[in-house]
């Protein structure tokens, strides 16, 4: 990194050092000389630990990917069918909270959607505690990890003077998944999964993410496929 042009204000102080001829004594420069290399460590400083703190959080990786939710017929004869409540529906990670209706309206966008439930069930997004009927309680617990290699990330960060352009990163992520079947205020089926993936990739710039969001997207449509089809299985026995 170039060394910083003394400002006016160093200089004014540089000449107030100086002798009576306005020539800088010897004791002066030292002291000129030393005050300068500080401020120029300080900047150094400064740079470094704004760049350190750009890649460690301006590129972190949105775990709120979702799928689009599926396409619902609420015209289905519901004639001679069970009913089945969501009675609960939890986002167990508070960094989801706020999207916790946007996974509950799309995992029923896809019960809603299951044949062999079309064919025998009514879905009832409500928590009704109507007699004769089923209820169901899904807990999901998303869980990220990161890793990141910051030995290929360090030339961008000291001695600040190339942009080096390759990164390394790796996540892995897990989906805890668990639910119960209730019939009227009996347990009949209760069970849990966890579907856990990772990636790593090698890549351009600082603040690509979304490689790896498209990963948590399709993860998260997997575990909802999967809940469903488990759920729909137990359910169609009855």
């Amino acid at each position: 990194m170039s060394l910083l042009l003394p400002s006016q204000a160093s200089c004014q102080s540089l000449t107030s050092l100086s002798g009576t001829q306005g020539q800088p004594t010897s004791v002066s420069l030292v002291r000129y000389t030393l005050f300068f290399l500080i401020q120029n460590n300080i900047m150094k400083k400064f740079i470094t630990i704004c760049l350190i703190t750009l890649t460690s959080t301006s590129c972190n990786v949105d775990i709120r990917q979702l799928p689009s939710p599926s396409l619902i017929n609420d015209n289905l004869d519901s004639n001679n069918k069970n009913i089945i409540n969501i009675r609960e529906f939890k986002i167990l990670n508070n960094d989801l909270a706020e999207i916790e209706s946007a996974w509950r309206y799309i995992f029923i966008s896809f019960l809603k959607k299951d044949i062999p439930l079309q064919n025998k069930y009514v879905i009832n997004e409500n928590k009704n505690e109507n007699q004769d009927s089923y209820f169901l309680d899904i807990k999901i617990q998303p869980i990220l990890t990161e890793k990141r290699n910051y030995w290929w990330s360090l030339p961008i960060i000291y001695p600040v003077t190339i942009f080096w352009p390759i990164h390394f990163r790796e996540i892995s992520y897990t989906i805890n998944t668990e639910y119960s079947i209730y019939k009227n205020e009996y347990l009949i089926f209760h069970d849990k999964f966890a579907i856990s993936d990772s990636i790593n990739t090698y890549f351009y710039g600082l603040t690509r993410t979304s490689i790896f969001e498209e990963f948590i997207e399709i993860r998260n449509l997997k575990v909802i496929e999967k809940c469903i089809s488990e759920i729909s299985l137990h359910l169609y026995q009855y």
